[in-house]
């Protein structure tokens, strides 16, 4: 039996935290995080319970906010309807985001909830709590990448997020193998890295997150939050931050698998240069908005055609 390797953790209030986030980022590409601020938001713990109801209603009341082209990327995603790498994920999706009534194309506007509900009351507070405290904790990491880069807060913040950070949340809900055919594959997600600077998770410690260090061991996350570098962060500090591959194993025959996953990532105009995610690569002035928009053409499945042919008109 394969020894499990167990993934650090980086207390970002110890005085330590710099060296402790350096070495978690350089070899593993990921750690677990212990803050106060995921110690008394306690009512945190209330929106895992709101989207296991949610998951738990009847697909003709999911479906009435599906994600559609008219959505701007806010609602419910189809067990099946996203892929990664080409191969179709084991998961069913909701999707948040930044409320704005900004212009930023396909992605502005409000998030979209189950109003009138009694099995999902609550869900909209519960997710504001979360991403606030998201926030906290990638304005703290931003200080460490920062450092690590070898510049102030200020110039990394100038650099990279002159007007703020661009931020999206996703649940993500895993059925268990009974619920799912024995044609699918064994893998809730496959194989991947992030395409943004850092990905916060929360992880309830039913089935398994696999992570792949930089010399090539399996690292499993159950449950807690954690931290994963994503490639954008990988490409700013010359590699020496590894964004690990990383998948998702589909639960066993008894319970689903719910995740909680924050992306923190450069201002939407914020100049991006050479980052590598999945199998494309961004060789020359990418805006940040060039990416998100090139990487939703190639991993949404829609049936709206006119949509992926402006997704793809603007990524290129």
């Amino acid at each position: 039996m394969s020894k499990q390797m167990r993934i650090p953790t980086v207390n970002l209030e110890d005085a330590n935290a710099l060296k402790s986030f350096t070495y978690a980022c350089s070899h593993v590409g990921c750690f677990q995080i212990v803050d106060s601020v995921l110690e008394r938001a306690s009512e945190i713990g209330d929106i895992q319970r709101c989207f296991r109801r949610f998951f738990h209603l009847p697909l003709e009341t999911k479906m009435k906010i599906r994600v559609n082209a008219k959505s701007n990327w806010r609602g419910y995603v189809p067990l099946g309807c996203e892929t990664t790498r080409g191969k179709s994920d084991i998961k069913e999706g909701f999707y948040m985001g930044q409320n704005n009534d900004g212009n930023i194309p396909f992605l502005s506007g409000r998030n979209r909830f189950i109003s009138g509900n009694d099995a999902v009351e609550g869900l909209a507070h519960a997710a504001a709590l979360w991403c606030d405290a998201n926030l906290s904790i990638c304005r703290k990491i931003s200080k460490l990448v920062a450092s690590t880069l070898n510049l102030t807060n200020e110039e990394f913040s100038s650099k990279i997020m002159p007007e703020g950070p661009f931020w999206f949340c996703r649940a993500f809900w895993y059925p268990s193998n009974s619920s799912t055919s024995a044609e699918q594959s064994d893998m809730g997600i496959h194989k991947h890295t992030d395409m943004g600077l850092i990905t916060v998770l929360m992880l309830d410690g039913i089935g398994a997150l696999r992570v792949q260090g930089r010399d090539g061991k399996i690292y499993t996350a159950k449950s807690g939050v954690y931290l994963l570098v994503g490639d954008t962060l990988a490409a700013l500090s010359s590699q020496e931050l590894y964004a690990p591959l990383h998948w998702v194993d589909v639960p066993g025959n008894s319970e689903s698998r719910l995740s909680l996953v924050f992306f923190f990532d450069p201002s939407w105009n914020a100049p991006v240069m050479d980052v590598t995610y999945g199998r494309y690569l961004v060789g020359r002035d990418f805006k940040w908005m060039d990416v998100c928009l090139e990487s939703i053409s190639k991993t949404m499945l829609t049936n709206d055609s006119r949509k992926r042919k402006s997704l793809a008109k603007i990524a290129n």
